[in-house]
């Protein structure tokens, strides 16, 4: 599913060798995560409410594909073939991590950062792969590149704040109150337990 960026207007663009300070140490698995696999726990259940209430209809990882499975089992196996083939690849694919006006740290692209967890380890951190960070923290949104991490394109980097953004929109509405979290050791453990 391709996200317009269309309505971004304006950003900040800056590169980077490192990744920011704050984040160095950062674990993949703590970074805050929008999907969940199952809603067999009280947990899980209330991340997927919260994501409704919200207007955030793809809470169940792989929903927003156009293929139809015939139950969520399916479509989750389905979701771990595609991070396999990731994985049997080599991830390579930068992680957009958002940080949000609330100050928490996403992973927008969940597969990618389940991917590089299974090549890397549990303990891999944010500066240990690829990535680019989209900032809502200020005035406008920052992009930044990493190691050249972003494409060279204006429409790719809208599309990637766009994305993002919704990202942020949604934490203004309720996503994540300040008591809870779900993250991506959560949908890990779900995937892989």
């Amino acid at each position: 599913m391709m996200i317009s960026g269309n309505g971004i207007k304006s950003f900040l663009y800056e590169e980077s060798e490192t990744t920011l300070l704050h984040l160095t140490g950062f674990k993949l698995t703590d970074l805050e995560c929008k999907h969940v696999a199952h809603t067999d726990c009280e947990r899980s259940k209330l991340a997927k409410e919260l994501a409704e209430l919200v207007g955030h209809k793809y809470c169940i990882l792989g929903s927003h594909r156009p293929q139809k499975h015939t139950s969520i089992e399916q479509q989750i196996c389905y979701e771990k073939s595609v991070i396999k083939e990731m994985v049997n690849c080599g991830p390579t694919r930068p992680i957009r991590i958002v940080l949000t006006e609330d100050k928490r740290v996403w992973s927008d692209n969940n597969h990618t950062t389940v991917a590089h967890i299974l090549s890397r380890g549990k303990e891999v951190s944010i500066e240990d792969v690829p990535h680019y960070i989209v900032d809502f923290r200020g005035e406008s949104p920052v992009i930044i590149s990493i190691n050249c991490s972003v494409l060279n394109s204006v429409i790719d980097i809208k599309s990637a704040i766009a994305s993002a953004q919704r990202l942020n929109i949604r934490t203004k509405k309720g996503y994540r109150p300040e008591h809870f979290t779900w993250g991506i050791s959560d949908l890990f453990n779900q995937l892989y337990a």
